[in-house]
């Protein structure tokens, strides 16, 4: 059984050039399961997260979509992050067909666009330089 979050995380979890990125390599690579965010990893780190879905202007399907956080220190300005997002922007391309099947809930993404990259800044509450990218889906039942 496997659910929407855990193929589009193992897509970034399987490439060795994002991993390479990363401070720690696949432990620097967070939100398969959904849950926060542990004890700061080592830096620079990406967190899989998914935004809340609403009622599409197409019958019986919904819009969502998915986002990955980077986080860097401060003194390693955004030059990683970017390395890190451009990375993850390569690895979900367009699809207007749609190839993600949850096998659980018989849910399928039955589109998915462009990845959009999020404004630098700084994440004051953690101290840390962020920056995201996001990638909008819609989603439906197997025989809608």
């Amino acid at each position: 059984m496997t659910s929407l979050r855990a193929q589009v995380y193992a897509t970034a979890a399987a490439d060795s050039t994002l991993l390479a990125l990363l401070g720690d390599g696949a432990n620097s690579l967070l939100g398969a399961d959904g849950a926060g965010i542990p004890d700061r990893p080592a830096a620079p780190w990406a967190y899989l997260e998914f935004d809340v879905e609403v009622d599409s202007l197409a019958p019986m399907v919904v819009d969502g979509l998915f986002r990955w956080r980077a986080y860097d220190d401060p003194q390693g300005g955004f030059t990683r992050l970017r390395s890190v997002l451009g990375r993850l922007l390569r690895l979900y391309p367009a699809d207007p067909d749609g190839v993600i099947r949850d096998t659980t809930t018989g849910e399928v993404i039955v589109w998915q666009g462009k990845g959009l990259l999020g404004p630098e800044y700084v994440d004051v509450p953690l101290g840390l330089n962020q920056q995201w990218v996001q990638f909008p889906y819609r989603k439906g039942h197997i025989g809608f």
